[in-house]
C-alpha cells in the first residue's frame, strides 16, 4: 500500500522501482524507517550491489554522484552499441558497461572508438594489402585500430614492418605471387558483391574461387611488366585495382580465362588506376571522419 513516504521514495529516486525493491522498501517504511535510514538499507542490498556495480571505484571513491546519472551514462553505453548494431538485448547486463567504467571509457570516447573502428574496415585495404605484398606481414583491422589506440603496439608494428623490408630481398616472384594472392581476394569480393546486386550469378563466384593460380600469377605479372608497376611508378594498390578489372573482363569472354591483347591490358590499366585513386581519396576521407 502506498504512503506518502513511498510516494516521496518514488518520485525523488525512480531507480528503486528499476531494481526491483518496491516491497524492500515498503518494509522498511513500515518498521519506521525515514528516507535516508531506507536508501541506506537499499544500498546495502544484493540487488542493488548487482544493478550498479560501477558506481564506485575499487578504491572506494564514487564515479557518479548518484545513480540517476549512472543510469543516463549506462544507457548512452547502450544506444552507442546499438547504434553500431553491436548490442544484443539477451546478453545485456550491467557488468558489460562497468567494464568500459573500469578502463575509464566513457560513452563518448566508446563512440568514437566505434567511428574509428568501422572507418578502418572502410579504408584501411590498400595499406593491409601493401604490409602484405612488401613485408609478408598479415595485418588484420584489429591490429590497425590497435596502432591508432596504442602508440607501443603502433611503433612495435612499423619497426617490424622496417625490419622486415630491410632484411628481405623481395624479389619478382615474390612480390607477383604476393600480389596475386591478394589480388584475388579483391576478385573474388567484387563478384560476393556484384552477386548481392543481381549483377552476377554465384557461379562467377564459384569459378573465380577455382581459378587456376598460374593463370591468375600470369595475368598479374603481365600487367606489372607493361605498366609502370616494374619502375615504381605504379602503387600497389594501382596494380591490385587493374588486376581486378582485367581478370573480370577476361572472365567474361566466352572463351574463359585468356590473357587479353596489350591494348585491353592498357584499358585495364587505365581504369584499375582511376578506380584506385579515387577510392583512395575516399579512404582517406574515411579515415579522417
Amino acid at each position: 500500500m502506498a504512503t506518502p513516504l513511498l510516494d516521496q521514495l518514488r518520485s525523488q529516486y525512480p531507480w528503486l522501482q528499476v531494481i526491483g525493491l518496491d516491497q524492500f522498501v515498503v518494509d522498511a517504511i513500515r518498521n519506521g524507517a525515514l528516507v535516508d535510514e531506507v536508501l541506506g538499507k537499499v544500498r546495502q542490498t544484493t540487488q542493488y550491489k548487482a544493478r550498479f556495480p560501477g558506481l564506485v571505484k575499487a578504491d572506494g571513491t564514487r564515479r557518479f554522484s548518484n545513480e540517476a546519472e549512472y543510469l543516463r551514462e549506462e544507457q548512452a553505453y547502450r544506444q552507442v552499441l546499438i547504434d553500431f548494431g553491436a548490442f544484443d538485448p539477451d546478453q545485456d547486463s550491467a557488468y558489460d558497461y562497468l567494464s568500459f567504467m573500469d578502463q575509464g571509457i566513457t560513452s563518448e570516447q566508446l563512440k568514437t572508438r566505434f567511428q574509428v573502428y568501422r572507418s578502418l574496415e572502410r579504408g584501411s585495404t590498400e595499406l593491409r594489402d601493401a604490409f602484405y605484398v612488401y613485408a609478408g606481414m598479415q595485418v588484420s583491422v584489429d591490429d590497425l585500430y590497435q596502432a591508432v589506440v596504442s602508440p607501443e603496439f603502433r611503433q612495435q608494428m612499423v619497426s617490424t614492418y622496417d625490419e622486415t623490408v630491410a632484411k628481405q630481398d623481395l624479389d619478382y616472384e615474390t612480390y607477383i605471387t604476393r600480389a596475386t594472392e591478394r589480388g584475388l581476394e579483391r576478385v573474388v569480393e567484387t563478384l560476393r558483391n556484384m552477386q548481392t546486386l543481381g549483377l552476377v550469378t554465384g557461379s562467377a563466384v564459384s569459378q573465380m574461387m577455382s581459378i587456376d593460380p598460374n593463370f591468375a600469377r600470369e595475368m598479374m605479372g603481365a600487367l606489372f611488366q607493361s605498366t609502370g608497376a616494374a619502375t615504381g611508378t605504379m602503387s600497389v594498390d594501382e596494380l591490385l585495382s587493374s588486376f581486378d578489372y582485367a581478370l573480370i573482363g577476361s572472365a567474361a569472354q566466352q572463351s574463359g580465362f585468356v590473357l587479353p591483347t596489350k591494348e585491353r591490358l592498357e584499358e585495364f590499366r587505365s581504369a584499375g588506376v582511376d578506380r584506385a585513386r579515387a577510392l583512395r581519396g575516399y579512404s582517406q576521407a574515411a579515415l579522417l571522419e
